[in-house]
């Protein structure tokens, strides 16, 4: 941040009126929307494993280099929707002041030739630029699904070019990729082998406790005033029982309705 009028002397103490002007350097038009693990509910030991496998390969990579380790480059977030698989990868970009850089197939795809590969490595040299950067890429397998006789040209060249890129991906870029499917088997083999998405992690639906975790976050017990008389722990731990096989999509919607 600068601050003018400048003092004479650095060390100089010095009155801040309405004259005075602040100019914050850095901080982007847009922020990116992000949210804390806190916000997250039923998924905490998740969390706390894919904070020890993200975060020391980006934050601090030459403890992995002593040992001679080469940190995971990506991460496949697996499991039925609505389970928090973005909101995982959100968190974690946050957790480490990280830049969060989302890749959706409809952005990406051109009718022109070329054009699909060329915004797919926009993206990438984008995180490089900026480093410690979380790259987020959403229904991956949509993106890179199984390859075989039947796959379209422009299909065979988009995946081609996101395993050269992630080839290209090291420890100086601080990039790391996320990405989340419903479907992990349709994703091409290439990518899932050690050294590009070196992990999968599945989300899967919350159990009992995970349920009661998600309607504590939703529902504001300590602001009586809102709510019945009858809405207390009690009723929550019984909602909780009642929503066996509920995704944490379907706990929020119950919540709003």
């Amino acid at each position: 941040v600068s601050i003018f009028p400048k003092p004479k002397d650095r060390y100089q103490a010095y009155r801040i009126d309405k004259s005075t002007c602040f100019v914050f350097e850095g901080v982007p038009e847009n922020k990116q929307r992000t949210i804390d693990f806190s916000k997250i509910g039923g998924l905490d030991t998740v969390i706390d494993r894919l904070r020890e496998i993200i975060q020391i390969p980006i934050t601090h990579p030459e403890l992995l280099e002593r040992f001679g380790i080469n940190p995971p480059k990506g991460l496949i977030l697996y499991g039925p929707p609505g389970n928090g698989k973005t909101m995982i990868a959100r968190a974690v970009a946050q957790s480490m002041g990280a830049s969060f850089i989302e890749i959706e197939r409809s952005e990406l795809l051109s009718k022109y030739v070329g054009d699909s590969e060329k915004n797919l490595e926009g993206k990438f040299r984008e995180a490089a630029a900026r480093g410690n950067s979380v790259i987020f890429i959403d229904e991956i397998d949509s993106l890179a699904s199984a390859r075989n006789e039947k796959s379209a040209e422009h299909q065979v060249s988009l995946i081609a070019t996101l395993l050269v890129l992630m080839d290209g991906i090291n420890s100086n870029h601080r990039v790391f990729v996320i990405g989340a499917t419903n479907r992990l088997d349709a994703v091409d083999p290439a990518l899932r082998r050690p050294g590009r998405f070196d992990l999968e992690f599945e989300i899967p639906l919350p159990d009992l406790r995970g349920r009661l975790d998600i309607l504590r976050k939703y529902v504001p017990l300590a602001k009586t005033d809102l709510l019945d008389p009858s809405i207390d722990s009690h009723k929550l731990s019984m909602l909780s029982e009642l929503t066996s096989g509920y995704s944490g999509a379907d706990i929020s919607m119950l919540y709003r309705e």
